[in-house]
């Protein structure tokens, strides 16, 4: 080999290094501004599962509060990128390395994404929407606003677009709460006035007419919610109790059987459980409670006192089939609680706590589908995520399925039926199905 071939050599391996060297520096700076974005979206730590009733982490990432921002464009990659960041295991803190980032993007180390969910109708109202409700068929439609109206549409069976039926329910003030009587054409509505109003809602939509006013709670009344099998309502209040209401066999006539006193906050979520007589509540005393219903039908007694939450717990849901009960709190954190397969008679019920996942900013809503082991969750981040829950003797696991972005306000309320998912955007007026 001459001199000049020697030095061409040497020139072509010096060439390749620097375009290494220069391949490798722009893909830790990509990374990095990956990262950067990652950070704002996604929560400073993942809560991956709990043992010995304590929390374990597996990645801490330092994330300002104020400066999460919403999964805007390219949303698919990102969500790709964090989902595999975000599930990667052992790792204490993010090291800006080559190998790290090519663990990342490499088919290789493939893990599940969350692709966004895709709206297929949306609901544009005047007036700030505060909560949605279906009736027992899904062919009704209400939604509840800041200004003290209720809006009624019909839902076509074809999947098409809901149609107006009519507004009511303007004399009085904030609507916070909306439910419909499984068992009759009847919707519960809490308001700002301390006040419950039961409104009968015929389906050939003429007017609906108010046919109960239920008052007793000295503030605000927060959430309402009815056994789907007992003639019962419960309401949460600012006043920090819960009234249990005796229901007519035509859900028109209503009376006070009992005063659930024990939270020291506003009770910003109520939900019986579809079978069990067992009522769940949550509060902004940081605490959700369970009670249970004596066999005499008389009284209920607090058999559950469930503290982990480190924020006010703003939202409850118990599962029809599976022993879950689910709470949301403002820090972001749902938790999954098992609940027996059958409740005593007496005495306290053991709860354990199973799981805990972090996935938003404030936790606004949360509700479990009535079949399927899914969870969704509304939040200020602007979006709605849907949750698959996995067991494996005993050991529960959450991931992340669809991330539900569209919203230009914060997800008040969602809710999901056997095909579809509704969500309540606050300031943008809206309510869109997906």
């Amino acid at each position: 080999m001459n001199s000049n071939s020697s030095t061409i050599i040497k020139k072509c391996r010096k060439t390749a290094s620097f375009k290494g060297i220069l391949l490798q520096l722009l893909s830790i700076f990509l990374f990095q501004r990956c990262l950067d974005t990652l950070k704002r979206i996604y929560s400073c730590t993942h809560l991956v599962s709990k043992s010995d009733n304590k929390l374990r982490f597996t990645i801490r990432i330092p994330v300002d509060s104020q400066n999460r921002l919403l999964l805007v464009a390219g949303g698919h990659l990102y969500t790709t990128l964090s989902c595999r960041l975000i599930q990667l295991r052992g790792q204490r803190r993010i090291k800006y390395s080559f190998e790290y980032l090519k663990m990342i993007v490499s088919q290789r180390h493939f893990f599940k994404t969350s692709p966004p969910g895709i709206c297929k109708q949306t609901v544009q109202s005047t007036s700030c929407v505060t909560c949605v409700a279906f009736n027992s068929n899904g062919s009704i439609m209400a939604t509840s606003h800041n200004n003290g109206k209720i809006i009624l549409y019909t839902v076509p069976s074809d999947g098409s677009e809901p149609i107006y039926m009519q507004t009511f329910g303007d004399n009085h003030r904030y609507i916070t709460s909306i439910a419909f009587d499984p068992n009759n054409s009847i919707l519960a509505t809490g308001s700002f006035d301390n006040i419950t109003r039961l409104w009968l809602v015929p389906l050939d939509g003429t007017s609906a007419i108010c046919v109960a006013i239920l008052k007793g709670h000295k503030d605000p009344v927060i959430s309402v919610a009815f056994h789907e099998s007992m003639r019962l309502l419960a309401t949460g209040s600012n006043d920090k109790t819960v009234m249990i209401w005796k229901l007519s066999s035509d859900g028109t006539k209503a009376n006070c059987a009992q005063i659930l006193t024990g939270h020291k906050g506003t009770v910003n979520s109520v939900a019986f459980h579809t079978i069990m007589p067992l009522l769940a509540t949550g509060s902004d005393d940081n605490s959700a409670r369970l009670w249970l219903m004596n066999p005499d039908d008389t009284k209920w007694t607090c058999v559950a006192i469930l503290q982990e939450h480190k924020g006010p717990v703003n939202s409850v849901a118990l599962h029809t089939n599976l022993p879950l009960l689910a709470t949301g709190s403002s820090n972001g954190t749902v938790i999954l609680w098992r609940i027996p397969e059958k409740v005593p008679i007496k005495g306290e019920l053991p709860v354990i706590c199973v799981t805990s996942f972090v996935g938003h900013s404030v936790i606004r809503s949360v509700k479990f589908h009535r079949y399927q082991p899914l969870i969704l969750t509304g939040s200020t981040d602007k979006t709605a995520k849907l949750w698959g829950i996995s067991e494996n003797e005993g050991t529960y696991q959450v991931s992340c399925l669809k991330i539900l972005i569209g919203h230009e306000d914060y997800v008040i309320y969602a809710t999901i039926n056997e095909s579809s998912i509704s969500t309540c955007g606050f300031g943008d007026k809206t309510v869109k199905e997906w």
